[in-house]
């Protein structure tokens, strides 16, 4: 029986990152890829304060590598987290199978982010700039990784109850 989300922290917690995450894609990490003409002002205004505060050099450069993650965002990790929004308070089943497979491509994507960042050109992003963003990228790092596993341990435990239940009703 479903349980409600008051009863289950964790999800409690995913649920609240997701109110904060979901806005966050749709208004700074989508930006760039809309024409300046078309984007609402609440997205210039969120994005622009994202370039002046962190001056981003993926986000300026547009590597292929980093286009490519941009759309994985937003064709898998965007309607996965609008998706939790409305998952995570009715309980749904398939959270963990829904919820890792966000995390484990969040993760891989902002971790290998960091990777380049930190061994970016140090006359093309000053040192003062990697001290504000990397800690931003890893921070996101840290949770999703966190998720994916908190997700696979989920996911264990139901099989393996499912495998238990399984293995009862042959032995009878």
């Amino acid at each position: 029986m479903p349980q409600p989300l008051s009863a289950r922290p964790w999800d409690r917690l995913y649920f609240y990152f997701f109110m904060h995450m979901v806005p966050i894609m749709l208004f700074v990490d989508s930006a760039p890829y809309i024409p300046t003409a078309l984007q609402p002002a609440p997205m210039a205004h969120m994005h622009a304060v994202y370039d002046h505060t962190f001056n981003d050099p993926l986000q300026r450069a547009q590597p292929t590598w980093y286009y490519l993650f941009a759309m994985a965002e937003f064709a898998v990790q965007l309607p996965l987290g609008v998706w939790a929004l409305r998952a995570l308070p009715r309980d749904d089943p398939l959270l963990p199978l829904g919820l890792g497979v966000y995390a484990v491509l969040a993760a891989f994507t902002t971790w290998v982010c960091v990777g380049e960042l930190l061994m970016w050109d140090e006359a093309a992003f000053a040192w003062e700039s990697k001290c504000r963003l990397v800690p931003l990228y890893a921070a996101y790092g840290v949770v999703f990784t966190g998720m994916a596993i908190h997700m696979g341990c989920r996911i264990k435990r139901r099989l393996l109850a499912a495998a238990e239940m399984e293995g009862g009703r042959k032995g009878k």
